[in-house]
C-alpha cells in the first residue's frame, strides 16, 4: 500500500514581534509561504507528497525569514504542522536563512534533489549506485587535496613577466580601453558608409478636402475616405562628400592607434614592477641568507667565549658581550625573514595569483650582463621606441585630424538618398512607388561654432607639442640616469667583492687571535660588523647592477621584450 504521508514537509517562521524589532513575519514570511505554494503549484506537485505550513519562532529572528525542510521518515513522523517541538528540530533537516522570494525554485530545487537522495524515499536504491557516489566523493576530495596542493610553485622571472602580461588586471583594463577607442573607429566610419533599410506599414486614413484646400467650392465632398494604404520597400541615404566626416574618422584612426601605444605603456609599466620586485625578492632573500651565515658565525663565538670563561681563559664580559651580539643577529634575521615574505605576497599580488600561493624563486643567480649602445644612439632608439611617445604622436596627429575636421565643416556637403515602395489599398493592386533625391548643404552661419572648435584644436595641438617636448626631456634623463646607475653598480660589484674578501679574512685573524688569548673578543665583534656590512654591500651592489639594466630596458622601451626572452 502507498504510503499517504508528505515525503517533503516545509516550515516557514511567521514570527512577529510586537516591539517592532527584526522578525521573520516582518521581513515577508507571509510573501514566502505563498511564493512556495505557488512554486509547487507551477511544477504539478500534489499537495499530500509536499506540504508548506508555518511555524513557531526559532529563535533567530536576525537570520530571517528562515526556512526548515524535512525528508522521508522525519516528514512522516511529523504530526501537527504547527507542533515543532525541540525533538524535531534536533532530527536531519535543510536550514534556509535569509530567504526571499527570487530565490523560491533554487530552494525547491535544492529539497527535491535532498528528497531524491535520501534512503528512506528509495529503499531499494541501486549498490552500483552507492558504489558511483562514492567514487565521486573521494574524487572531489582528491581534487580538493591536489588543489591545496598546488598552491606552492616556482617561479621565474621569465615566467612571471608572462603572468603580468596574460593577467594583470591593469594590462586587461589596457587592452579593453583600446577596444573601445576601436569601437568609436568603426562608429566613425559608420557615418561615411551608406545606410539602408526595409520596412512595411499598413494604414487607415480620412482625409479632410477643405481643411486641406481651404474649400470646397460646392463640388467636392468634404472629406474622403476613409480608404486603406499599404506600403513596403526600402530606404536608403548615403554621404558622397562630408570634409568633417572624413577627416573626424581619420582623427579616430590615430586616436586608437594612441590608445594602443597607450596599452603597450601599461604593459612595460607592468613589466617593470615586477621585474623591480622579483629583484626586490632576490635581494631580501640574500640578506636572509647572510643574515643566517651572520648568526650561525655569533653562535660559533659565543660558543667560544662560553668555552673560555669555562676553562679560566676568558672573561664573563667577553661572554656578555658575544651573547648580546648574537641576539643582535637573531633579531636582524627576523626582521629579513618578514621583509622577504612580504615582498612575495606583494609580488602574488601584482602577477594577480591567489592569495594561497606560496612562491618560490627559481632565478636566484646574477643575471648575465648583456652589451648596450652609446648613449646618445640609445637616446635617440628611446625617442623611437618608448610607447609613451609613441602614444603622444598618435595624440597630436589625432588632434591635428579634429583640427581639419573642424575645418571641414565650412565646407559643402553632398548626400544621396531615396525610397522604393510598393503602394496600395489592396495586396492585388499593389504598384512600385519611389523617390530618388541629392542634397547639397553649404553652411553660411553657424554662430562662431566652428571658430570656436577650430580655436580648441589648434590650442590642443600647442598643449601636446608642450607635453611631448617635456617627455622628450623626461626620456633622455631616465636613459643618462639608468646608464649612469649602471657604470657605478658595476665598479660597487668589484669593490664589494673585495671588500667580502678582506672582512672574512679580518674575523678569521680577530677569531683565532682570541681564541689564542692576545686580545678581548672586541676585535672579533668589531670583525662580524664588517663582515655584515660587507655582505650587504655585495648583495646592494648586485642589486643596483641588475635594478640598473632593468631600468634601462625600460627607458628605451623594450624591457618586454629584454625579460620576456
Amino acid at each position: 500500500m502507498q504510503n499517504s504521508q508528505p515525503s517533503l514537509r516545509i516550515f516557514v517562521c511567521m514570527k512577529t514581534r510586537v516591539d517592532g524589532r527584526c522578525s521573520c513575519g516582518a521581513s515577508g514570511a507571509s510573501e514566502i509561504i505563498l511564493a512556495l505554494r505557488k512554486e509547487l503549484e507551477r511544477r504539478g506537485l500534489s499537495a499530500g507528497h509536499i506540504d508548506v505550513h508555518p511555524s513557531r519562532c526559532l529563535d533567530r529572528c536576525q537570520d530571517g525569514p528562515i526556512l526548515l525542510g524535512f525528508t522521508g521518515s522525519v516528514a512522516e513522523s511529523v504530526t501537527p504542522p504547527r507542533e515543532l517541538d525541540e525533538k524535531l528540530l534536533r532530527r536531519p533537516k535543510v536550514c534556509f536563512e535569509h530567504v526571499s522570494v527570487d530565490q523560491i525554485p533554487a530552494i525547491v530545487d535544492r529539497l527535491l534533489r535532498t528528497r531524491l537522495m535520501n534512503r528512506s524515499t528509495y529503499r531499494r536504491r541501486s549498490p552500483m549506485l552507492d558504489l558511483v557516489f562514492f567514487l565521486a566523493v573521494v574524487s572531489s576530495a582528491f581534487q580538493y587535496c591536489r588543489a591545496q596542493q598546488d598552491t606552492s610553485r616556482a617561479l621565474s622571472l621569465r615566467e612571471g613577466v608572462q603572468l603580468v602580461l596574460s593577467q594583470n588586471p591593469n594590462v586587461q583594463i589596457a587592452m579593453l580601453n583600446s577596444s573601445l577607442v576601436k569601437q568609436e573607429q568603426r562608429r566613425a566610419l559608420a557615418a561615411l558608409l551608406p545606410h539602408a533599410s526595409a520596412g512595411a506599414s499598413e494604414a487607415i486614413n480620412r482625409i479632410n478636402i477643405q481643411s486641406t484646400s481651404g474649400t470646397t467650392g460646392g463640388f467636392f465632398p468634404q472629406h474622403e475616405g476613409p480608404f486603406q494604404v499599404i506600403t513596403a520597400g526600402i530606404q536608403f541615404n548615403a554621404t558622397v562628400f562630408n570634409a568633417a566626416l572624413l577627416e573626424h574618422y581619420r582623427a579616430e584612426q590615430s586616436a586608437h592607434a594612441a590608445s594602443l601605444a597607450d596599452a603597450k605603456a601599461v604593459r612595460e609599466q607592468m613589466v617593470q614592477l615586477v621585474v623591480n620586485q622579483y629583484l626586490l625578492c632576490l635581494r631580501l632573500n640574500s640578506t636572509v641568507s647572510s643574515d643566517e651565515v651572520q648568526v650561525a658565525l655569533a653562535q660559533r663565538l659565543f660558543d667560544q667565549a662560553t668555552h673560555l670563561e669555562d676553562a679560566g681563559a676568558g672573561t664573563g664580559l667577553d661572554t656578555l658581550r658575544a651573547n648580546q651580539k648574537l641576539k643582535t643577529e637573531q633579531q636582524a634575521l627576523l626582521v629579513a625573514r618578514e621583509e622577504a615574505q612580504t615582498a612575495l605576497y606583494e609580488l602574488v599580488h601584482l602577477l594577480n595569483l591567489p592569495p594561497a600561493t606560496t612562491l618560490t624563486l627559481s632565478d636566484s643567480e646574477e643575471y648575465v650582463n648583456h652589451s648596450f649602445a652609446r648613449q646618445e644612439e640609445t637616446i635617440e632608439a628611446a625617442y623611437a621606441q618608448r610607447p609613451e611617445m609613441i602614444a603622444l604622436r598618435g595624440r597630436v596627429e589625432a588632434a591635428k585630424r579634429d583640427l581639419a575636421s573642424a575645418r571641414g565643416e565650412r565646407l559643402p556637403s553632398i548626400s544621396l538618398s531615396g525610397t522604393w515602395n510598393e503602394q496600395g489599398n489592396r495586396p492585388d493592386n499593389l504598384i512600385p512607388t519611389y523617390q530618388y533625391q541629392a542634397g547639397l548643404s553649404i553652411p553660411l552661419f553657424t554662430g562662431g561654432r566652428i571658430r570656436s572648435e577650430v580655436t580648441s584644436s589648434t590650442l590642443r595641438i600647442d598643449q601636446l607639442k608642450q607635453e611631448e617636448q617635456e617627455l622628450r626631456n623626461r626620456i633622455a634623463q631616465d636613459v643618462k640616469t639608468a646608464t649612469a646607475r649602471l657604470d657605478a653598480a658595476l665598479q660597487e660589484v668589484k669593490v664589494a667583492d673585495d671588500g667580502l674578501n678582506l672582512a672574512k679574512e679580518e674575523v678569521t685573524q680577530a677569531r683565532d687571535r682570541f681564541e689564542a688569548g692576545a686580545s678581548d673578543n672586541i676585535e672579533v665583534v668589531t670583525a662580524q660588523d664588517t663582515l655584515a656590512r660587507a655582505y650587504d654591500d655585495q648583495i646592494s651592489a648586485l642589486f643596483k647592477v641588475n635594478q640598473a639594466k632593468a631600468d634601462l630596458a625600460r627607458s628605451v622601451g623594450h624591457i618586454e621584450i629584454t625579460y620576456e626572452k
